[in-house]
């Protein structure tokens, strides 16, 4: 799956994901929660 990921922005840190199907899932975390917060996407089936 390809993907990107925002870390150069000083307030949040981004991922986004082409999916399969056509569409695109991001995620935008404020930087402060980071250290509480586990990123991952996943495909459920």
């Amino acid at each position: 799956m390809t993907g990107a990921q925002i870390d150069t922005d000083p307030f949040v840190y981004a991922l986004g994901a082409r999916l399969p199907s056509g569409g695109i899932l991001s995620a935008v975390i404020p930087r402060e929660h980071l250290p509480y917060v586990t990123l991952e996407f996943r495909i459920r089936r």
